[in-house]
């Protein structure tokens, strides 16, 4: 059972694909010099307002595992596979034209839409996250992911389900820090969303 009270989340610097306005899902791109200066924002941030002890988790893709080292400094960090971004499936392996031709039509309910060819879909994708969580027993922790999966533990942390994907949605930009955290009544609450440093 989770303990976890505090949860800070940091979306990795802008990556290759990123500036190429491709979606990244498992492929290993690394950071841009601006993602690079976007960590180093997060972490300066990071620095100034939080306070003690925290656990700190990553994802083990490159752009996200760069963004950890520089936002953790020296203290160490635990990689797991399934806070990584939804897996694109054949579609990872395809330039941008022959992507977007194998694009299928988006379906309601969202958490069965299997955007290409042997892709994970948007519920596995939520519950991969989630099970991830229930795993977090630190009371704080910073989490260093990407965009897609940051949406999925915010959906978490409010007691939402997949069948909330596609009626719910959270932007997380590059480089931005989430804070979720109680409030003085013991109510889950998101004390700020995507805000850039």
């Amino acid at each position: 059972m989770t303990k976890v009270t505090e949860i800070i989340i940091v979306r990795h610097g802008e990556a290759e694909h990123n500036k190429k306005g491709t979606h990244g899902g498992w492929a290993n791109s690394d950071l841009t010099p601006k993602g690079i200066m976007q960590a180093e924002r997060a972490k300066a941030y990071l620095d100034k307002h939080l306070e003690g002890n925290y656990t700190y988790y990553a994802s083990d893709l490159n752009r996200a595992r760069h963004t950890a080292k520089i936002v953790a400094g020296d203290q160490p960090i635990r990689y797991d596979w399934r806070i990584r971004e939804i897996y694109n499936g054949l579609a990872a392996v395809m330039d941008d034209d022959e992507r977007k031709a194998h694009l299928k039509p988006y379906t309601q309910p969202a958490h069965t839409w299997q955007a290409y060819p042997c892709a994970e879909d948007w519920g596995l994708f939520h519950e991969r996250v989630c099970d991830f969580m229930e795993d977090v027993h630190e009371e704080r922790v910073v989490i260093v992911t990407h965009g897609g999966t940051a949406a999925n533990i915010v959906l978490w942390w409010l007691g939402l389900t997949k069948e909330h994907l596609g009626k719910i949605f959270f932007d997380i930009d590059n480089g931005s820090v989430t804070k979720l955290c109680y409030n003085e009544w013991r109510e889950r609450h998101i004390a700020y969303l995507n805000r850039r440093p």
